[in-house]
C-alpha cells in the first residue's frame, strides 16, 4: 500500500480515537455534574455540561446534554463505515469551541479556562487533520482502506532490535522489556499452559504482560487498532485490539484463547 495513503489512514483513525476519548470523558463528566460532584475531568466537551449546569432541574437541560453526546457517538460509529461522518463531528466540536468563547465573555476569564482551551486545541487538531485525511481518501474503496489499516498494524508490529543484559542484539518480543509495575488497569487476561497473559492500560501506555514481565507495548493517549507480540517458552503470543469493532483478543500459536468486547 502507498505510504501516503497509509499516513492518511493513520491520521483519520487518530481523529476517531481522540473523538471516542472525548465522548467517554464527557459522559463521565455529565454524570459527575448531574450528581452535583465537585470533580471534573479534562478532555471533555463543554456544551453538554453547560446545559446541565444552566438548566439542571429541567428535563430540557439533561435531554439536550444526552442528545449532544449521542450525536458525537453516532458520528464516531458511522465514521467507521462512512468516513464522511468525521465532518459532522468536526462541526459539533467547532460549536463547542464557540461555547468556550461565549462562556469567557459571559462569566469572565478564569485560570481554569486555559486547560479547556488546551484540550479543545488538541481535539480540534486531530479532527481537522482527520477531516483533511477524509478528503484525500474520498475515492479510496473500503477494501483498500482496510488494507492500509493492515499495513499500519504490520508496521507497528515489525520487531525492533534491542540489546539484552548481556549485550546481545535480540528481537523485541523474545525477551522482556521490564517487570510489570503493578500499576494500571487490566484490560483482558487469561492462562495458557504455564503462562499467565494479560494486557494492561496505564498513563497512555498499553502493555502485553506474561508471567509478570512486559514483553511488548504501544504508546498513545487514545488507542487505535494495534497488535502486541511475544514469544515465551516457544509459545507465540499476540494480543490484539480492534478499535472499530471494540474487540480485544489474545492468541497463542495462532489459536484464539481469550476475547472480550471493550468500549472504554
Amino acid at each position: 500500500m502507498d505510504a501516503y495513503i497509509t499516513l492518511q489512514v493513520k491520521k483519520f483513525n487518530a481523529a476517531r480515537g481522540n473523538l471516542l476519548l472525548m465522548i467517554i470523558i464527557s459522559a463521565v463528566n455529565l454524570v459527575l455534574t448531574a450528581a452535583d460532584s465537585n470533580l471534573y475531568l479534562l478532555f471533555s466537551a463543554l456544551l453538554p455540561l453547560l446545559f446541565v449546569e444552566l438548566w439542571w432541574g429541567l428535563a430540557f437541560g439533561v435531554i439536550m446534554a444526552v442528545v449532544i453526546l449521542l450525536a458525537y457517538f453516532a458520528c464516531y460509529i458511522l465514521s467507521g463505515r462512512r468516513r464522511v461522518f468525521i465532518l459532522p463531528a468536526l462541526i459539533l466540536f467547532v460549536i463547542d469551541c464557540l461555547v468556550i468563547v461565549w462562556a469567557i465573555w459571559a462569566f469572565g476569564f478564569g485560570a481554569t479556562y486555559w486547560l479547556d482551551i488546551a484540550f479543545h486545541v488538541w481535539i480540534m487538531y486531530y479532527l481537522v487533520t482527520g477531516a483533511i485525511a477524509w478528503g484525500r481518501l474520498r475515492r479510496l474503496s473500503a477494501d483498500d482502506f482496510k488494507a492500509a489499516e493492515q499495513d499500519l498494524i504490520i508496521q507497528q508490529s515489525i520487531a525492533t532490535k534491542i540489546v539484552d543484559e548481556n549485550g546481545a542484539v535480540v528481537e523485541r518480543g523474545n525477551v522482556p522489556l521490564r517487570f510489570d509495575s503493578k500499576k494500571g488497569r487490566i484490560l483482558i487476561q487469561t492462562d495458557y499452559q504455564t503462562l499467565h497473559i494479560s494486557m494492561k492500560r496505564s498513563y497512555g501506555l498499553t502493555e502485553l504482560i506474561i508471567n509478570g514481565q512486559v514483553y511488548d507495548e504501544v504508546k498513545g493517549v487514545a488507542e487505535g487498532t494495534y497488535s502486541l507480540f511475544a514469544c515465551v517458552r516457544n509459545v507465540r503470543i499476540s494480543g490484539k485490539f480492534n478499535s472499530l469493532k471494540f474487540r480485544m483478543e489474545i492468541y497463542a500459536d495462532d489459536v484464539l484463547i481469550a476475547k472480550k468486547m471493550r468500549f472504554y
